[in-house]
C-alpha cells in the first residue's frame, strides 16, 4: 500500500472515531466503505449504520492531501475546474456518491499540519445547526448539489465545529 492510501487509510479512521466519539455509539456503527468508497456501489469513505445516519444523515466523502488551494472556494463554480484547487472534482465526487442514497453530501477534507475542514449544502444542515454556524468565521461558496444542476450555498466550517453542533442537536432529543 502506498503511503498516499496509508494517510487516507488514517485519516478515514480519524474521522469515523470522531463521529462514533461524538455520537457516543459503539465503534461498529461506522466503517470504512468497501474499496474506501471506490466500489461502484459504494456512496463514500463512511458506512454508517441506519441508526448512526438517522443522527448523522450525511454521505461522507473524505480528503486528505498534502496542499489544499483553499483559494480555489472563492471563485466562481464555472471557473474552479481552470484552478489549480481540488475542490470542484471533490464536490462532484461528493455529490455523485450522496445521489446513490439519497444522504445529503458532506465533504470532509485535510492539508498536512491543517485543521480538518467540511463542507456541505447549507440547506441539508439540521435548522439549529445551521442556526449556529451562521455567526461563525465560516467560508461559504456555492456548487450544484447534482452534477448539472443549479447552485447552492456550501457551508465550508471546522469538521470539530459541525460533529460538536450535531451531537447537541442529537443530545437535546432534536430530529
Amino acid at each position: 500500500m502506498s503511503s498516499g492510501k496509508r494517510k487516507g487509510s488514517a485519516f478515514e479512521r480519524e474521522i469515523i472515531c470522531s463521529i462514533t466519539k461524538a455520537f457516543r455509539v459503539p465503534p461498529q456503527e461506522a466503517t470504512r466503505s468497501i474499496l474506501s468508497g471506490g466500489h461502484e456501489d459504494a456512496f463514500g469513505d463512511i458506512t454508517m449504520s441506519s441508526a448512526l445516519a438517522k443522527k448523522f444523515p450525511f454521505a461522507i466523502e473524505c480528503k486528505f492531501w498534502r496542499q489544499i488551494n483553499l483559494h480555489d472556494l472563492f471563485v466562481p463554480w464555472e471557473v474552479m475546474p481552470k484552478s489549480d484547487g481540488r475542490f470542484h472534482h471533490w464536490w462532484l465526487q461528493t455529490i455523485g456518491g450522496a445521489l446513490k442514497c439519497g444522504r445529503a453530501p458532506l465533504l470532509v477534507f485535510k492539508a498536512n499540519n491543517q485543521p480538518i475542514l467540511c463542507a456541505a449544502m447549507l440547506s441539508d444542515l439540521h435548522p439549529e445547526v445551521t442556526k449556529q454556524l451562521r455567526w461563525g468565521p465560516y467560508a461559504f461558496t456555492h456548487g450544484p448539489r447534482r452534477p448539472s444542476g443549479s447552485m447552492h450555498k456550501i457551508i465550508v466550517a471546522p469538521w470539530e465545529d459541525l460533529l460538536k453542533l450535531y451531537a447537541q442537536v442529537q443530545k437535546k432529543g432534536k430530529k
